[in-house]
């Protein structure tokens, strides 16, 4: 399940599946650009000398697309997009 807000050419989306970076990395990818930077992090294994066994995240949808759509448009308004 995938929620997007997009308005080109930003994309915020919330999702519960497995992130495809290529989708997103073709997503940027212009001409113009010189390069395009991706993180991807991953989860250790043990925190504060426990295992770690999952993450869980939550997020009311609604208000995370909101705000994500806010912070990109005021990083779009600062530097261009």
């Amino acid at each position: 399940q995938t929620m997007s807000l997009e308005r080109a050419p930003t994309l915020c989306e919330l999702t519960h599946d497995a992130i495809d970076e290529r989708k997103y990395i073709e997503h940027c990818r212009a001409g113009a650009a010189g390069a395009i930077s991706v993180f991807i992090g991953t989860t250790r294994d043990t925190f504060l000398g426990e295992e770690v066994s999952c993450l869980e995240y939550e997020a009311y949808a609604p208000m995370a697309l909101k705000e994500m759509r806010a912070i990109a448009d005021e990083i779009t308004a600062a530097y261009g997009g």
